[in-house]
């Protein structure tokens, strides 16, 4: 079947704007990739944005050669790993529960999750900030298990 040329110039306009988009997204994380990699000297005097200039991996090195930061780092991939799939499981088997059609109170429960999805979280966040303040656990890695 042949196309009509309105719907390859649509094609063409989406290609386009969705190229032009990834760009936009992509640029801010070449730059900062590219400053992290370039000297301090060509930092300083601005002659970086997205082709690094005098390449020194030297941030890289004291960055990962500190203990403190890659404790930090993998607790950071820990948490993030730990939460997502928890919070992946726990969706996976409230959606398995509530796609039975013979679930009583479907619908209810269904529209309880929607509101405590809406309107709870804001409330409980700064619930949970007092709590772990008040119990005075702020920098710990305790807070951020409490936290959930």
């Amino acid at each position: 079947m042949k196309r009509k040329a309105t719907d390859v110039l649509a094609d063409v306009f989406i290609y386009v704007f969705m190229a032009v988009l990834s760009l936009l997204c992509l640029i801010p994380f070449i730059h900062v990739l590219s400053v992290s990699i370039s000297g301090n000297g060509a930092v300083m005097s601005n002659q970086v944005f997205l082709i690094p200039k005098d390449v020194n991996l030297d941030a890289y090195k004291t960055v990962f050669g500190d203990a403190t930061m890659m404790r930090s780092l993998w607790f950071t991939v820990f948490v993030t790993v730990a939460f997502t799939a928890l919070g992946m499981f726990l969706t996976i088997c409230g959606a398995f529960a509530l796609s039975r059609k013979r679930l009583k109170g479907r619908k209810v429960i269904g529209v309880i999750f929607l509101i405590t999805m809406w309107e709870v979280g804001s409330c409980f966040v700064r619930l949970m900030h007092t709590l772990i303040k008040d119990l005075q656990v702020i920098r710990e890695q305790l807070s951020v298990i409490m936290s959930v």
